[in-house]
């Protein structure tokens, strides 16, 4: 897989990188390129699973069979509120069990790659000091 999906049948989860003996076939063309269709059958429950190539967003589409998974079963992107409540990790998570991902801006980033201090202090205030 090119990235971690999840059956739609089991909810079983299928890590990024797992091979499978797919049958692949020539299912359309966009401008010069072909589309191509991977068709395979998933051993956690025997559900029979389509993605394609889409070149138009140099991506792959999931047709039939399984969903996107990013980050995870039980994570989620989000910039979520102050008042958030936290796991021992310093991870804001929500009633459903789910982890919310703090996402950095360009100048945090920045900031902390150029700032050892700073980089210091977030470790401390993550509770991740001695």
């Amino acid at each position: 897989m090119p990235f971690d999906v999840g059956c739609f049948r089991c909810d079983q989860t299928i890590g990024k990188g797992v091979r499978f003996n797919a049958v692949k076939k020539a299912v359309g063309r966009y401008l010069s390129t072909t589309v191509w269709g991977f068709e395979m059958k998933l051993a956690c429950c025997g559900t029979f699973v389509e993605i394609r190539t889409n070149p138009q967003r140099s991506d792959f589409d999931l047709v039939t069979g399984v969903k996107k998974r990013l980050g995870g079963a039980n994570a989620c992107t989000d910039r979520g509120g102050a008042n958030a409540p936290t796991d021992s990790f310093g991870h804001q998570t929500h009633d459903s069990g789910q982890i919310t991902v703090e996402l950095q801006t360009r100048e945090e980033r920045d900031l902390l790659v150029g700032n050892g201090m700073a980089r210091l202090e977030r470790t401390f205030a993550a509770g991740g000091g001695g």
